[in-house]
């Protein structure tokens, strides 16, 4: 089946009832826009890119599993990454919380792309830096409420941890960030 997501357009089977493969084009946002920051703006321009990402997911009676890789498929980065995602949803308060924890590991392409300063990029305020790989960390926790028959709001918050290879970068200015949001969405 045909499937367009904010996680990408692509294709998702489910091999058996409990599991799903996605073969999808993801869009992987630059971290920064020189344009807005004006500290970084002598930094060469760091472009989204398309990468294919291939993701297995297995639901079991204790939680849901997800494997999965993406590499850039428009040669910016020309890196990948990998991981496992973890996730239970749990009934609560007239809809589902979804506590949830991944672990992903960047390579240093990807990091030296998006994290790196060269050494002609290098100033008095931002030095020179050599992306490493990289062990990312995310913890998240949403609701989901049904609000009628097709439409849902979903509230979320989580935690991300860059790792050390992209949080030790001149041009990083905290290791973790907290992140949170409101949706409302229609289910066809």
């Amino acid at each position: 089946m045909m499937m367009a997501n904010p996680e990408g357009i692509g294709l998702v089977t489910s091999p058996t009832s409990s599991s799903k493969l996605k073969v999808m084009v993801q869009l992987r946002q630059s971290v920064f826009d020189p344009d807005d920051n004006k500290v970084l703006a002598a930094l060469d321009d760091r472009d989204d890119t398309g990468e294919l990402l291939i993701k297995w997911g297995q639901a079991t009676p204790w939680v849901d599993l997800a494997i999965f890789a993406s590499a850039d498929v428009l040669d910016r980065h020309g890196g990948h990454e990998w991981g496992i995602a973890v996730s239970r949803e749990l009934p609560a308060w007239g809809g589902a919380l979804v506590p949830s924890i991944d672990v992903r590991q960047q390579s240093r392409r990807l990091v030296d792309y998006y994290y790196g300063v060269s050494q002609q990029e290098a100033s008095a305020n931002i030095a020179a830096y050599e992306g490493e790989k990289s062990v990312v960390m995310r913890t998240s926790v949403s609701h989901v409420q049904k609000l009628g028959s097709d439409w849902h709001s979903v509230f979320a918050f989580g935690y991300e941890h860059l790792g050390d290879g992209a949080g030790e970068s001149s041009i990083v200015e905290r290791k973790g960030f907290w992140s949170g949001g409101v949706a409302i969405f229609y289910q066809f």
